[in-house]
């Protein structure tokens, strides 16, 4: 009986060593496969047991998203089986079509992002960090592994820039705003009387790199104290600043700039996220409508 957990091990070596792959995406993937070698216990991987889990996974109520990522996962594990082990799995049989139907991203209004910032006192540390991070989220339209790994170092006061450092180790500039210049000063105010040597921006409540679960915690907490949906999580924010930023008159290609996408493709979920903005204040305010 193969030991697939071993090898996945070598697998998570061979995606760090060898393709630059950011470490939270690492992560994805190898927790992704485990799952589905714990599922079928370290029996043979065949294409029924593929299929079953995928019937497992609907039937516990994951979405097509979240299926179509562990199918991915599994299969570029099994591609890298069949380049470094004795395995020559038929990758085609392992393909089978899940549906995946298009959902528009939670997009929220200007008026409730400024609630949601604004909802924080600014008379204690954790008050002031929390607003901090849905300002940043927002004003800078970076991903949570970014806001994680922002550094001191990366704010240009001068310049008023911010580098930040995405999928692949790449690295983009988006404006320091005014407003966010403020937040992130009245913060640095308070994280000066920690006296703590770290060089990440946003610390935890130990005092360490703020990680992806605290932050997810912040803006979910944060939405339901204000009256909104609990489903609002941080690309929420990401997705908000986009569309307001194209229904506002802002080239596409500026805004793939901004969020760090590789493809003009991924773009362009905007334009319907806008399209749909239309409809809604056509019917709100046209006489004919």
């Amino acid at each position: 009986m193969t030991d697939f957990i071993a090898l996945i091990e070598d697998y998570r070596n061979h995606l760090k060593l060898e393709t630059g792959i950011a470490e939270n995406s690492i992560k994805a993937y190898t927790s992704d496969i485990k799952k589905f070698v714990n599922y079928i216990d370290n029996k043979e991987i065949t294409v029924q047991n593929f299929i079953n889990y995928n019937k497992e996974l609907q039937n516990i109520g994951a979405s097509a998203s979240t299926r179509l990522r562990y199918q991915s996962s599994i299969l570029l594990y099994l591609k890298w089986l069949n380049n470094n082990t004795e395995y020559n799995f038929e990758i085609d049989k392992y393909k089978f079509k899940i549906n995946k139907k298009f959902s528009l991203p939670n997009v929220l209004s200007t008026e409730d992002i400024i609630k949601m910032i604004t909802s924080f006192k600014s008379h204690n540390f954790i008050e002031v960090r929390n607003g901090l991070i849905i300002e940043l989220l927002y004003s800078t339209g970076c991903r949570v592994s970014e806001l994680c790994n922002l550094k001191l170092s990366d704010i240009d006061y001068e310049r008023m820039i911010i580098k930040i450092t995405g999928k692949g180790q790449k690295t983009r500039l988006v404006p320091l705003g005014s407003l966010l210049h403020i937040k992130i000063k009245e913060y640095l105010l308070f994280r000066l009387e920690i006296e703590i040597d770290i060089p990440f921006l946003i610390l935890s409540k130990s005092n360490k790199q703020i990680d992806r679960t605290a932050v997810f915690r912040v803006v979910k907490n944060c939405a339901i104290k204000i009256g909104l949906s609990n489903e609002i999580h941080p690309h929420s924010l990401r997705h908000s600043a986009a569309t307001h930023m194209l229904e506002s008159g802002c080239d596409l290609r500026i805004i793939q700039e901004f969020l760090g996408h590789s493809s003009i493709s991924t773009t362009q979920i905007y334009t319907k996220i806008s399209g749909q903005h239309l409809i809604e204040v056509y019917n709100e305010t046209h006489p004919r409508s």
